[in-house]
């Protein structure tokens, strides 16, 4: 643990000089703690998890900060001339695939129990197996990232209509997938966030998953929309998928199954993802009354959770496993102590997980190995996929802006 403390010490001065005359942000914001994640991932790594921290992308973080600053100044200066604000370069284009015309979908080889039927528990909870899997790649911490643009963002120090000629962000189709979540403003943050980057209404899209069909049918079902937009409606521009909980499973099917929607897709941004699975999943027909209450709440039907038990993630990531070397992944993984919405399930998952949680998953089980990792706290499992409460400390919105700044940052 010592050697833990040194190692974060020296990682903060780093930082601090790398950030040189950007002084004035403050890595302390009320939506993460001081020194924000050593304890998490402290406790990740007793358990065998390892990350690759953050390295010369936050370095050079100073300079884009830097040139944000003096286009809003001078943005600002001509303004007050009444002289016309100068001129923004275009935005380079997406780099568009080549697809040597549409594949029939090609499923994944069904899992052996049937989709309603729980595969037996494991005797303990299998929290953080995926990141301890032989040969697995780590994941690299980018909150460093994510909260220095959340302090822009948040500050006005930095516009998304800026940010926005600087990186290729309106070149893609969004495609929401989520979980089977009945509120109208579902995703709503995200929407938001793309809007105020300059993404047109159309270029945001809910795909809609047929969660009564199984993990093959709804990864069918979620190529043909995807397929069909990249190809009739939009044109040949590539997509980005943002999932959220147990949106990600039929994501990793149709990617995995797929060559032809690999081609498609430009990268994932995964939202409080059920990767590994969840201990909620695997005994749910014998959840206390109160937990079980929460997820009723959820309106999440047992065919759902039968998809994210430990053993169905198993099954599915060790048979179909994702290409590292070409999949531009960022999980946005959070936690929480207290939850208005999930406080029996947060109790339940730390007893049994003996884990720090989102009130669904285990911190750990939301990782993908290889990708990108945004770790918050004091959020739950909803909490960035809905408008933000007025006593939040965390404005959904901006943390949507800095979550795909960070996203298109980290993974050119």
């Amino acid at each position: 643990m010592a050697r833990i403390a040194i190692v974060a010490l020296v990682l903060c001065a780093t930082i601090a000089l790398a950030l040189g005359s950007s002084s004035d942000v403050d890595l302390s914001h009320d939506f993460l703690e001081v020194d924000p994640m050593r304890n998490e991932y402290a406790q990740l790594a007793e358990q065998g998890v390892a990350f690759t921290e953050l390295g010369a992308e936050v370095e050079d973080v100073a300079l884009t900060e830097t040139e944000a600053d003096a286009e809003t100044e001078a943005e600002t200066e001509s303004e007050e001339a009444g002289a016309p604000a100068p001129a923004k370069p275009a935005a380079p284009a997406a780099p568009k695939p080549v697809v040597a015309g549409v594949k029939p979908f090609a499923p994944p080889a069904p899992i052996k129990a049937p989709i309603g039927v729980i595969i037996p528990p494991e005797k303990k909870c299998q929290a953080g197996w995926t990141l301890k899997e032989r040969a697995a790649p780590e994941s690299v911490n980018s909150t460093d990232l994510y909260a220095l643009a959340y302090d822009r963002y948040k500050t006005c120090k930095w516009v998304p209509a800026n940010v926005s000629v600087k990186f290729p962000i309106k070149e893609f189709t969004y495609v929401l997938v989520g979980g089977p979540q009945a509120r109208k403003d579902y995703f709503g943050p995200v929407r938001k966030a793309l809007e105020n980057y300059g993404v047109p209404k159309e270029n945001c899209i809910t795909a809609s998953v047929q969660w009564n069909l199984g993990v093959n049918k709804s990864a069918e079902v979620l190529f043909k929309a995807i397929n069909h937009t990249f190809f009739n409606v939009l044109k040949e521009q590539r997509i980005v998928i943002i999932a959220h909980s147990v949106g990600v499973i039929p994501v990793h099917a149709m990617l995995t199954a797929n060559n032809t929607a690999a081609s498609l897709i430009h990268g994932v941004i995964a939202i409080n993802p059920v990767w590994g699975g969840s201990y909620i999943a695997d005994n749910y027909k014998g959840l206390p009354a109160d937990v079980s209450k929460v997820v009723q709440a959820q309106g999440i039907p047992a065919g759902v959770l039968a998809q994210a038990t430990y053993g169905a993630r198993k099954q599915a990531v060790r048979a179909f496993p994702l290409d590292y070397n070409s999949f531009r992944a960022m999980v946005i993984a959070t936690h929480i102590e207290k939850s208005k919405d999930f406080a029996a399930t947060v109790s339940y998952l730390k007893k049994y997980s003996k884990e720090i949680n989102d009130g669904v998953v285990a911190l750990s089980d939301q990782v993908i190995p290889g990708g990108r990792a945004v770790i918050l706290n004091n959020l739950d499992h909803d909490d960035l996929v809905y408008p933000t409460d007025k006593t939040a400390a965390t404005d959904s919105v901006v943390a949507a802006q800095s979550y795909i700044y960070s996203f298109f940052k980290a993974t050119p």
